[in-house]
């Protein structure tokens, strides 16, 4: 129950009812126990099981949440989604010549340079290692995809602060198509993201699109 103390700050509080019959006469007894640390305890601890603890992005379980809601309204509205799948090139070399602190801050700023890339409606996510995912809600073409794949990658052409490493990544792009199920929908994406890892040149990023097995690439 939430209710509000004399100095008008809103407590979180537990209450307990006690029942006396006095000379058949039933009073009523009511105590009242804060809880409003249990209550910022608790949230802390719902937060952490859903968040990335290097990154603070949504893990995967976060996101396979996000990405069913965005699919029922996807359903109901049509209004188009697009999945990005990214993973990091090079990474294990970072981490192996530099260490994995340096790997860490790595990913890091990866995850800060995508962000700074999305719009309010996108969603990010670390699902573990070097793999990310950005969720874009109302893209209905490739092109749309594609700019926002492109934008993601400018970000990247300046190194990791106080370092000379480059970040570089693959990115495979799925739009949703309305038989896919969740589980389709990152299939797709993560196909496509492979496929541009395996044909980009030693110099170049790849972006890679999936739609009904037939695979694009645009290495930049």
């Amino acid at each position: 129950m939430l209710v509000v103390d004399r100095q008008g700050k809103k407590l979180h509080v537990e209450v307990s009812l006690n029942v006396n019959d006095i000379g058949g006469r039933l009073e009523f007894t009511a105590f009242l126990h804060d809880i409003s640390q249990r209550k910022i305890l608790e949230g802390t601890l719902r937060e952490m099981a859903l968040s990335d603890g290097l990154t603070g992005l949504p893990n995967r379980r976060h996101f396979m949440d996000t990405l069913e809601q965005a699919l029922a309204r996807h359903r109901r509205q049509q209004h188009g989604l697009a999945l990005l799948f990214m993973d990091l090139n090079g990474f294990k070399q970072i981490n192996d010549n530099h260490g994995h602190e340096v790997g860490d801050k790595v990913l890091k700023e990866f995850a800060n340079r995508v962000c700074s890339c999305l719009r309010e409606t996108d969603t990010v996510a670390r699902l573990g290692g070097d793999e990310f995912v950005v969720l874009a809600e109302g893209i209905q073409v490739l092109e749309q995809a594609e700019l926002l794949a492109q934008k993601i990658v400018i970000t990247l052409d300046l190194p990791l602060p106080g370092s000379a490493i480059l970040i570089d990544t693959s990115i495979g792009i799925s739009l949703y198509k309305s038989q896919s199920d969740a589980a389709q929908f990152i299939k797709g994406a993560d196909l496509a993201m492979y496929y541009a890892k395996k044909n980009r040149s030693k110099d170049s990023r790849s972006v890679t699109f999936v739609e009904q097995n037939i695979v694009t690439t645009v290495v930049n």
